[in-house]
């Protein structure tokens, strides 16, 4: 049972490959004022809709832990965020890069401040 106001200070979020277009789940883990992402795993849309990931609005920077095995898909280390509000993989340093929820292609640049997960449970 969670206590009036509690903040989860772990969470999933829901993102897909940017290769292969697969679901996967990032594990989260507040640190301070961030989140660090420090695992990855195969997920379907299906479960990832029961367990309820994309139910909570994880606020502050987005950062890989040095742990972080990258996309469970295609191995790639780099998470951004698409004018869409969804979160893909990208191989690092890239440029550009394409959604792998809407496939719309952008430039990479700025920092993810919020995103939406839901609790690890």
């Amino acid at each position: 049972m969670k206590r009036a106001g509690h903040s989860p200070s772990v969470v999933v979020l829901l993102a897909r490959c940017a290769k292969r277009k697969e679901p996967f789940g990032v594990r989260l883990e507040r640190r301070d004022r961030a989140w660090f992402a420090t695992w990855a795993f195969r997920t379907r849309a299906a479960s990832a809709a029961r367990e309820g990931y994309g139910a909570t609005v994880a606020e502050g920077g987005l950062d890989l832990d040095a742990s972080y095995p990258g996309c469970p898909w295609c191995e790639a280390t780099t998470l951004v965020q698409c004018p869409c509000d969804k979160v893909s993989c990208a191989v690092p340093n890239a440029m550009t890069t394409t959604c792998g929820h809407c496939g719309k292609t952008a430039r990479i640049e700025g920092y993810i401040t919020r995103v939406t997960a839901g609790d690890d449970r």
